[in-house]
């Protein structure tokens, strides 16, 4: 299997970004043997990509080192990435620079996690795919029927600590796969791995650029009680190939 890594980020002269991690292409968790990426400057994308035995899960972080010798880790634990069981034969991983001054940061911490956003224990082992919210006017998908039954070509994942017990994550987007920005239900992700929520989905429409935003669903009203602020999140039109998969490890809920 060929994993693309990229993540955007800007440098300046002297910096450059590598790849640390559990397998021997990613260095060993040894810095100095590390995976360099290559900038983009058009797409201001850093990445570089490895083949791996479809296997055991990939454990990584990006590093940020300095011509004067100078290293910086990005925040976080290390990042974990479960290979799907899918047909799949390509994945493309599209991160971002947790960086280390952010003020949810803290609520990753066990108390918020585990005391006071803890989420309510399921009733069920619940399913990593994405389950396809009631419409708004009743004219529902039955949640239990509603996955996808083809191969999913999309991974949308989010870390969010800050959601209220009664509310789940949900996403809204251009593609009908994603309610066709209300033309149809949204999109609820699954807090099986809580703090970060994660959907499959399959878009009918890959090879076309998306555009969504991730909100708030109230499963009680069956409701969107709050979409994110500022602009549409934008993925760029991709492969149509049935063998890719795109992982989209995206920044923080905004919130109002």
């Amino acid at each position: 299997m060929t994993v693309h890594f990229s993540l955007p980020y800007r440098t300046t002269y002297g910096q450059r970004l590598v790849l640390c991690g559990s397998l021997p292409a990613l260095g060993h968790w040894q810095l100095a043997q590390a995976l360099p990426l290559h900038y983009d400057e058009a797409t201001t994308r850093w990445s570089a990509e490895i083949e791996v035995p479809a296997a055991a899960p990939i454990t990584y972080k990006y590093v940020l080192l300095f011509e004067s010798g100078g290293v910086v880790w990005e925040w976080g634990d290390n990042r974990t990435l479960a290979l799907p069981d899918t047909a799949a034969t390509r994945l493309e991983i599209r991160d971002f620079w947790r960086a280390p001054a952010q003020d949810d940061n803290e609520l990753f911490t066990a108390a918020f996690t585990k005391a006071l956003f803890r989420r309510p224990a399921p009733a069920a082992a619940q399913a990593a795919t994405a389950k396809v919210a009631k419409a708004k006017k009743g004219k529902a998908e039955n949640p239990a029927t509603a996955v996808a039954t083809s191969a999913p070509n999309l991974r949308l994942s989010l870390a969010a600590p800050r959601v209220a017990t009664q509310h789940q994550l949900c996403v809204l987007g251009s593609d009908p796969a994603l309610g066709a920005w209300d033309q149809g239900p949204p999109v609820v992700l699954s807090d099986a791995a809580y703090p970060a929520w994660q959907a499959d989905v399959t878009l009918q429409n890959p090879d076309k650029e998306l555009t969504y935003k991730y909100g708030l669903w109230d499963a009680a009203t069956q409701a969107i009680v709050q979409l994110e602020t500022g602009d549409n999140r934008v993925l760029p039109a991709g492969s149509a190939a049935p063998d890719t998969l795109r992982v989209l490890h995206d920044e923080g809920f905004r919130y109002a």
